[in-house]
């Protein structure tokens, strides 16, 4: 799982890392500038841009 947002989006995200992996069943968690929506060789990535109480954020899921 990739996210990208705004500082706010990355302190919370970062702050409850461990929980949102295993919530989402994520095998790892990555902060990034931007998140591109293009599959890669890893699997399909679905990726949707969110409005999180008043912060934009783009989020990622690659399914390998």
């Amino acid at each position: 799982m990739t996210v990208a947002g705004t500082e706010k989006i990355r302190e919370t995200v970062a702050a409850r890392a461990s929980d949102i992996a295993h919530d989402v069943l994520a095998d790892s968690l990555a902060f990034a500038s931007s998140v591109t929506p293009e599959g890669d060789a890893a699997g399909l990535r679905l990726t949707r841009d969110w409005d999180i109480n008043g912060e934009n954020a783009t989020i990622s899921v690659v399914k390998n």
